[in-house]
């Protein structure tokens, strides 16, 4: 039987049970909305592309399987930021997108753009099919990639005549996988780790993006054996939760002062975590140049980066942990007494004192007054987005992560614009959650209609804008190290009323007594709405780092 290409792509994401696809319609793969519409997709459409990704990129990300966003073919070229942020977050995502008939590419064919080339950086595989019979064995191996080793989103242009050909069966090339397959460490090479930390004093672990498979049991296990400290960063929040006694949350330690207690370590183990700038690149003052480091990560391109290891694996980051929780359930290991945990301790409750005692003079509103807020409405059912401002700087370095995939930041790639569409991407993931955005007004004006999206969806998405009409991380460096603000202040604008135009719930804060009845009111609402709150502009922790260190 012969069936078009466009059904064949449809089974595919239906026996690896994706139901949902996140879009902006075009010319070129209108066939594909067509056939997938008729089997029962969910269609989220969106404002732009960009945020159609980062949907993706949420929803994928939560569901540990490939978010799908699909255009047209210039849709293709506004979707490169959200395959970007997908790349740096190590997000599974498959990006489909449409193109003319293929007969006619390189002639000057409609809209013709190189849309491989254009992904190739930003994706682990960026491809086009040219034969339907192919199709089935490519969507597979853009599958695969994304979900294998480091995590990532992939690129497949699929031309139109690919799309509405009709084809056999017995014609189509097929693979067959088993699970997604993993690396495993030598035993000799886990037993070498082993005897690093054997021999240290005050060790510490640091779980980063490419630990999404570690299994929170495992790492616990170890930290608990050991009575050790541990840190994590982005993509590995809450696969420890902040709550257990030897977890210290953000290994950020620009936006995270309590890491900074890692200088004293005499042994660092990095498990899927880079030795990237965050770190000092493994230097003083974040890392004694006396400390011995120890990397595990699945790519070998991320430990060739690394100029200064003392052992590196190349493996998978959640097996390791595994084997070795299981070399120490075996061993009489004694627990180490590390002074270190005492210095984490005091620089949690330093920096917990410090955030506390933040607060606007008078009715005016400090982001910190928001938060306090905030934090006292929260039930455990929460997934919280902070994306790059003061305003949310401050959040993501006052909440705790208790639950994986539940707490979001930008990363070290510093990109905005994502936090709105993200937010709708996870409240899709999570639609028996509360799913809460914090953003700026810089920010949030990159794709701030996608309140639009959210309302004509039905997606109840809450989002928070701290309104301190300034780009406050540049502004406050030009302030202190200039003395002159250029291009980076802001009018203030009734973000509210633009929720309220588009049908969705909107209010101003302006008065901090009007904070806490407010927000209760704003998160109870049934629907998506933006609660936009005045705040005076002050420099988070990560700004307030950034003005302390850097020199011109």
């Amino acid at each position: 039987m012969k069936k078009s290409g466009s059904e064949y792509i449809a089974e595919f994401l239906e026996e690896k049970n994706i139901d949902t696809v996140f879009t902006v319609a075009g010319d070129h793969i209108l066939h594909l909305m067509d056939v997938f519409s008729k089997r029962g997709f969910r269609f989220v459409d969106t404002r732009h592309e960009q945020a159609a990704v980062d949907m993706a990129n949420a929803w994928g990300r939560i569901k540990n399987t490939p978010g799908i966003s699909m255009f047209t073919t210039p849709g293709h070229a506004n979707a490169i930021p959200g395959l970007t942020l997908a790349h740096q977050q190590l997000s599974p995502v498959i990006n489909i997108s449409g193109c003319a008939d293929s007969n006619f590419l390189g002639m000057g064919a409609p809209q013709e753009i190189d849309q491989i080339g254009m992904a190739a950086p930003v994706t682990k595989k960026s491809s086009i099919i040219l034969n339907g019979n192919h199709l089935l064995s490519e969507l597979e191996s853009s599958y695969q990639l994304s979900l294998s080793g480091r995590r990532g989103p992939t690129h497949l242009t699929i031309p139109v005549d690919i799309q509405t050909g009709l084809y056999d069966s017995d014609d189509m090339s097929v693979q067959k996988r088993g699970n997604i397959s993993v690396q495993f460490a030598a035993d000799d090479d886990v037993y070498k780790c082993y005897e690093f930390i054997e021999k240290s004093s005050n060790p510490v672990f640091i779980l980063g993006n490419g630990a999404h498979d570690v299994i929170q049991s495992d790492i616990e296990g170890i930290v608990e054996t050991l009575n050790c400290p541990v840190l994590n960063e982005m993509s590995a929040r809450g696969i420890i939760p902040d709550s257990h006694e030897l977890s210290y949350g953000l290994s950020d330690q620009r936006a995270n002062p309590t890491a900074r207690a890692m200088s004293e370590a005499d042994l660092i183990i990095l498990l899927g975590k880079e030795l990237d700038f965050t770190l000092d690149y493994g230097s003083p003052p974040t890392i004694s140049k006396n400390t011995k480091i120890i990397q595990i990560d699945p790519d070998e391109i991320i430990l060739s980066r690394s100029k200064r290891t003392d052992f590196s694996l190349l493996c998978s980051v959640g097996v390791f942990v595994s084997q070795l929780n299981h070399l120490l359930n075996t061993k009489n290991v004694p627990k180490k007494n590390p002074g270190i945990i005492k210095t984490f301790k005091n620089n949690y409750v330093q920096h917990m004192n410090y955030l506390k005692s933040l607060t606007g003079k008078g009715e005016s509103i400090h982001s910190m007054d928001v938060h306090r807020e905030m934090s006292k409405l929260l039930d455990d059912k929460n997934c919280l987005i902070f994306e790059g401002s003061d305003f949310a700087f401050y959040g993501a370095s006052f909440y705790p992560s208790e639950r994986s995939n539940r707490w979001f930041v930008n990363g070290v790639l510093g990109m905005i614009g994502w936090g709105i569409p993200y937010g709708i991407g996870a409240k899709v993931a999570l639609p028996d959650e509360q799913v809460i955005v914090f953003t700026g007004d810089g920010a949030s004006g990159f794709n701030l209609m996608e309140i639009d999206t959210a309302v004509r969806n039905n997606i109840n998405v809450k989002i928070i804008i701290g309104c301190d009409s300034v780009w406050g991380i540049d502004y406050h460096q030009q302030v202190q190290f200039f003395e002159n603000p250029v291009a980076t202040e802001l009018n203030f604008v009734h973000y509210e009323q633009i929720a309220k135009s588009v049908g969705a719930y909107g209010d101003l804060v302006d008065k901090k007594s009007e904070l806490g009845s407010k927000l209760k009111k704003f998160l109870e609402h049934q629907g998506p709405g933006i609660l936009n709150i005045k705040t005076e502009p002050s420099p988070s922790p990560l700004t307030q780092h950034i003005l302390n260190t850097k020199e011109y």
